[in-house]
């Protein structure tokens, strides 16, 4: 799985994306304009999963962002490592007794790799 073209996303991402926008033609990952729009959405996708709470297909819900730097944080974890993988750490972070609401509370729980591409 290697991500491509200027928003880095992965073929799985990028093509569903391309399906669920309509976009026309094929998915070409390294036409920039594509790539970009298609980013651009994935990152909006991504506020608004961490904007309310939100069940996810494998079952793991999101808790909704404190407040719009940690809802920030939590787009770029998830564009970064996946929704799943960013709510599974929100409810690790919530069986330990911190608030999954603010990024600091669960970043202890992300990849090292995720912790610094959000930094």
């Amino acid at each position: 799985m290697n991500s491509k073209g200027v928003y880095q996303l992965l073929d799985d991402t990028g093509k569903d994306l391309h399906r669920q926008l309509g976009v026309p033609g094929e998915y070409r990952p390294f036409e920039p304009d594509q790539n970009v729009a298609l980013g651009i959405s994935y990152l909006r996708k991504l506020h608004d999963l961490f904007s309310r709470e939100t069940v996810l297909p494998n079952r793991v819900k999101t808790f909704p962002a404190a407040n719009s730097s940690s809802l920030e944080k939590l787009a770029v974890a998830a564009f970064n490592a996946g929704e799943g993988r960013v709510a599974a750490a929100q409810e690790r972070a919530a069986r330990a007794g911190l608030n999954p609401a603010f990024y600091e509370q669960i970043e202890p729980y992300l990849p090292e790799t995720t912790r610094r591409y959000v930094t």
